[in-house]
């Protein structure tokens, strides 16, 4: 049996300042491994930021092609959709399935960086280099982003809309028509007095991702420091 295995080259390089400053503690003798994570977690982690980065590619597509639909329609029909409080019906039947699948993969692909980030390198990095508990690297890690000026809040958030999106119910679609902006509805509501009810593609979801990259240069930062640190008995 002939076997040719795929290599795919990785868009996104996080972790090699880590990998570099692990390799020269390890020379030093300050780390026991030029590894302390999980087997290949900085490669499958990189790969998961890769897919994390196409799924907003794919659902910025996903907002184009339903402007270009809505812009088919006349004004009058749109008029009369919003004043009758009815849904318009496009003509793309698979526009809903689009957006349904690529929400779903964004909030999964977002959770699931921030599990393995945590579960399969963080916690080994700093069991290793300061034989700290679970609870004791999350708090740091807390403080760290805090100090750096990002609200931490947004993991809940986004696992709790991963969670509700998984398990509960699927994604439904509205349009702000004054803000120009997607709207992702929690159930098929008409009532939007409730702002926990839905949420804003183009403004919270924006604000999830720019947490979510802003926290990888920070944490890539301090673990760099870290372990640079060893050499000071720090």
């Amino acid at each position: 049996m002939k076997i040719l295995h795929i290599n795919f080259k990785l868009s996104n390089k996080w972790g090699y300042k880590i990998i570099n400053a692990c390799n020269k503690a390890h020379l030093k003798g300050l780390l026991s491994t030029p590894a302390p994570w999980k087997d290949e977690a900085l490669l499958h982690f990189c790969s998961r930021l890769d897919a994390l980065s196409l799924c907003i590619q794919r659902l910025n597509t996903d907002v184009q092609r339903l402007f270009k639909e809505i812009d088919t329609h006349s004004p009058d029909i749109i008029e009369e959709c919003v004043n009758e409080g009815r849904a318009l019906v496009t003509t793309n039947n698979q526009l809903r399935v689009a957006f349904m699948v690529d929400i779903h993969s964004y909030l999964y692909e977002l959770d699931a960086c921030i599990e393995f980030l945590t579960e399969h390198i963080l916690i080994p990095i700093y069991s290793e280099i300061f034989q700290w508990n679970k609870n004791r690297i999350k708090k740091y890690v807390t403080t760290k982003l805090q100090e750096s000026n990002i609200n931490p809040k947004y993991i809940r958030e986004v696992k709790d809309l991963r969670n509700h999106y998984t398990h509960s119910k699927s994604a439904h679609i509205a349009l702000a028509l004054e803000e120009k902006d997607i709207i992702i509805l929690k159930s098929n509501i008409h009532d939007f007095s409730d702002p926990n009810e839905f949420f804003y593609l183009g403004s919270d979801l924006a604000k999830f991702n720019s947490s979510f990259w802003n926290s990888m240069k920070v944490i890539e930062n301090f673990i760099e420091h870290d372990i640079k640190n060893l050499d000071y008995g720090s």
